[in-house]
């Protein structure tokens, strides 16, 4: 018991707070927000709370087994890591369901415990990615380049997007652009891709998108336009935070968001407006935006150029989710089913989210061994 106690005190020691606090801080607030957002008349504290108390506690345990890792020696695993993510990706495609029966097949259910697979592919994508791109950082502009790292990149890009998970297919573009800017791209290739991109949408509009995910897309940017069906949970959410006004409703004292199917998981920034107003939706994006500036500080200061790329892909993550989540919850993005990043209800989301804090972490350690060790 003693030696557990001094290596604890060793890890408190080394540990970067800077990082961990703004991560923990959201943790518990979330807790508060699912609590508010799942409690009853009869019961206050519910299911969600529990299992979300739960998968935080599994979470920062993981982060310090996974802080403490290689991360060299990690990437150096990038063909076993491609292979379970191309795995977890196929058998959710042929066996997941969505939540609701709907045709996102983003979930798999074993039993009473359900899983969402692609939350920790993410992670195991920024590995792959990082790798690729660290073996050809010398020459990232020449052809072969290109075509290897588009080979390792689009094949699981080319599965998210059949897996019918817009959401999440469109945080894996967004990691998937920032690394390779961070890589060294040359803008050149981003004009051509954006270029590529207009002229190919009119076609995709048309004849690959459903009738389905076109509406989505037009009435997520207008929702007043469909208000009963494809709008109604985007304009629910921003009255809902509108009603709470500067200082909100109060604890448990929210009625607008009881509208709102989703209020623990991909609108729980609305139970934060309504319930602890301004102020409250104001502490959110404040613990997220010092969460996001630790990461770039993190990448800035990594020893290693596959080390930057890891903290960028984990802030292009955050990031990525960050904006569309709020965007939808204030009415103006298409509602596309994504958490809010160590916030939202969601074991799958918030153990990944710690995941990711640890594979920081692991890189900030490296970086001060070595600064401690040059000194």
């Amino acid at each position: 018991m003693a030696t557990l106690f001094r290596q604890l005190k060793t890890y408190l020691r080394r540990v970067d707070f800077r990082l961990l606090l703004p991560a923990l801080a959201s943790s518990c607030y979330g807790l508060v927000l699912v609590l508010a957002a799942t409690a009853t008349s009869t019961r206050t504290f519910s299911r969600s709370f529990f299992v979300q108390s739960i998968a935080l506690v599994i979470g920062i345990l993981a982060m310090i087994v996974v802080s403490l890792l290689d991360m060299d020696l990690l990437t150096d695993l990038w063909p076993a890591l491609y292979a379970l993510a191309v795995g977890a990706i196929v058998i959710t495609i042929l066996f997941g369901r969505g939540p609701t029966g709907d045709s996102n097949r983003n979930w798999i259910y074993l039993g009473p415990v359900s899983i969402q697979p692609t939350e920790f592919v993410k992670l195991a994508y920024i590995l792959i990615l990082a790798k690729a791109l660290d073996r050809v950082k010398e020459n990232i502009n020449s052809l072969y380049s290109l075509l290897y790292v588009g080979a390792i990149a689009g094949g699981i890009l080319l599965l998210m997007a059949i897996q019918g998970d817009m959401g999440t297919t469109l945080v894996f573009l967004f990691i998937t652009v920032l690394m390779l800017f961070c890589a060294g791209l040359d803008w050149k290739f981003f004009a051509a891709g954006i270029l590529g991109v207009l002229l190919i949408a009119p076609y995709a509009w048309e004849h690959v998108l459903s009738g389905y995910m076109r509406s989505r897309i037009l009435y997520g940017f207008r929702p007043d336009l469909d208000p009963e069906v494809y709008g109604f949970q985007a304009l629910q959410s921003k009255i809902a935070i509108g009603s709470g006004q500067f200082f909100g409703k109060g604890f448990l004292k929210g009625t607008q968001i009881s509208l709102l199917p989703a209020r623990q998981t991909d609108f729980l920034f609305a139970t934060a407006g309504e319930e602890f107003g301004f102020l409250g939706s104001v502490l959110v994006l404040v613990l997220l935006v010092l969460l996001l500036l630790r990461l770039l500080q993190c990448a800035i200061g990594a020893r290693t150029d596959i080390g930057t790329l890891i903290c960028m892909g984990v802030f292009g993550m955050f990031f990525g989710q960050i904006f569309e989540n709020i965007g939808m919850c204030l009415a103006m993005l298409p509602v596309v089913g994504i958490t809010l990043p160590f916030f939202s209800y969601g074991g799958s989301s918030m153990i990944s989210s710690w995941l990711a804090i640890g594979l920081v972490l692991a890189v900030y350690w490296q970086s001060e061994t070595t600064l401690s060790f040059d000194a």
